[in-house]
C-alpha cells in the first residue's frame, strides 16, 4: 500500500503536508487569527512549543536521512510529510519509515506520543502545557516539601479545654 505515494504528485504531498499541519493545531488558535488577534494567537505558549518540536524534529530526521536519498528535496519532502503524518496522527505515508534509521524512528515514535495540539483533531498526549510539565518535571531538581503547622496549633494542644 503505498498510500499518498501512489498519486506520485509532489504538489499533492505538500498540500496535505500543510493540511496535516493545520488541522495539529488547536482551533482557538484559527478563531484567534479569524477575530483579527493575529498576535495573540502567535504569542501561544503551545503554538509555539508544537512548532518547534515539529521543525526540531522535522530538521533531525531530514539529516539522519539524507544520505538515503538522491536528492535533498525529496528527502526534506519525505521528512516533512512523515513528520506532519506522525503528529498529526493521520496515518498517510509517502515513504516507509521502517527502513529509516532507528534515530529517525525513535523521533517519530516520540512524535507519536506528542500528538497535535489540544483542541485539535490529532491524537496523541496533546501538545499543551500541562503534558510539557509531565515530560520536563522528571529533569528538574525536586523541590523541598512545604512547611506545614503542627496539627493542633502551638504546642500540640489542640481540642483540649482548661478548667478542671
Amino acid at each position: 500500500n503505498l498510500s499518498i505515494a501512489s498519486y506520485g504528485l509532489p504538489a499533492c504531498e505538500v498540500i496535505i503536508t500543510v493540511f496535516m499541519l493545520l488541522c495539529s493545531l488547536n482551533f482557538a488558535v484559527f478563531f484567534l487569527v479569524l477575530t483579527g488577534r493575529l498576535r495573540q494567537a502567535l504569542g501561544s505558549d503551545e503554538l509555539r512549543f508544537f512548532l518547534l518540536a515539529v521543525a526540531l524534529s522535522s530538521a533531525i530526521v531530514f539529516f539522519n536521512v539524507l544520505p538515503l536519498y538522491e536528492s535533498a528535496g525529496h528527502a526534506l519532502r519525505d521528512t516533512l510529510f512523515q513528520v506532519s503524518s506522525v503528529v498529526s496522527t493521520t496515518g498517510f505515508s509517502t515513504a516507509d519509515f521502517a527502513l529509516w534509521p532507528t534515530v529517525s524512528q525513535f523521533v517519530l515514535v516520540l512524535l507519536m506520543f506528542l500528538g497535535g495540539c489540544a483542541g485539535s483533531t490529532a491524537g496523541g498526549l496533546k501538545a499543551s502545557p500541562g503534558d510539557r510539565g509531565a515530560v520536563v518535571a522528571p529533569l528538574r531538581p525536586p523541590l523541598p516539601p512545604p512547611a506545614l503547622p503542627s496539627p493542633g496549633g502551638e504546642g500540640g494542644q489542640a481540642g483540649r479545654q482548661g478548667g478542671g
